[in-house]
Formats: structure tokens, C-alpha cells, sequence
């Protein structure tokens, strides 16, 4: 019986320690979004519409694993094919 309640304690505060991190973490994670608002609102017009697609995209895989992150980012290796923009012999980086 002990051990149950010991248990059982111990993953309510675990659970209670993830949950105000995550309280606590917000107000930082505010704070780089809205720089990030600023910095973009400096750049180019032409330049604007790709950062924001790679900002949105971050924002979004934050609080993924970071496995699945990498899955989301590269769906090709997922089903086993090679991206052929890195293969040798390429007049360089291709414009996407």
C-alpha cells in the first residue's frame, strides 16, 4: 500500500513539475515570437513570405518530439528516398 502512494505521488509531481515549466516557460516563448515579428517586419518584401512560412513551421514543431519533428521536416527519408538536391555533382543549392 505504501508503495502505491509512493508511486502515485511521485507521478503527480512529476506531472505537476511539466505543467509549471510550462507555465513559466510562456511569457519566454512570447517574447522570442514577438521578436521574431519585429525582425520580420525589417526585412524585404520578397523575403517576408519565406521567413514567415519557416517561422510558422518552427512555432509549430516546438513542442514536438524532436523525432517527429525531423519526420514532418523531411518526409522523403520517410519513405526511403533520397532528397536530390544533396547528391554530388550539383551546380549548387537549388532555389525552392
Amino acid at each position: 500500500m505504501a508503495a502505491y502512494i509512493g508511486r502515485t505521488f511521485l507521478r503527480l509531481q512529476e506531472t505537476t513539475a511539466t505543467y509549471l515549466r510550462s507555465y513559466f516557460d510562456q511569457p519566454t516563448e512570447t517574447f522570442r515570437y514577438l521578436v521574431a515579428e519585429r525582425l520580420i517586419d525589417r526585412l524585404p518584401e520578397d523575403e517576408r513570405a519565406k521567413t514567415v512560412k519557416y517561422l510558422v513551421q518552427a512555432i509549430m514543431l516546438s513542442g514536438l518530439p524532436i523525432e517527429q519533428a525531423v519526420t514532418v521536416l523531411n518526409p522523403q527519408q520517410q519513405n526511403g528516398q533520397a532528397d536530390k538536391s544533396g547528391q554530388a555533382g550539383g551546380s549548387g543549392p537549388s532555389a525552392g
